[in-house]
């Protein structure tokens, strides 16, 4: 059995597949909300001259 198997097997039989997803969906959906939304203005006018 490859190691991602056994690995997941493992998982379910501890039932922690639910932590492992919860997890999974954490460090996918932190760097997407942190890093998304930005804009390239900086919010201060430039000055007229």
């Amino acid at each position: 059995m490859n190691p991602v198997r056994r690995l997941f097997a493992d998982l379910v039989e501890k039932r922690l597949w639910p932590v492992a997803l919860a997890l999974l969906v954490t460090a996918v959906a932190i760097p997407l909300l942190m890093g998304g939304g930005g804009s390239d203005e900086s919010g201060v006018p430039d000055p007229s001259v």
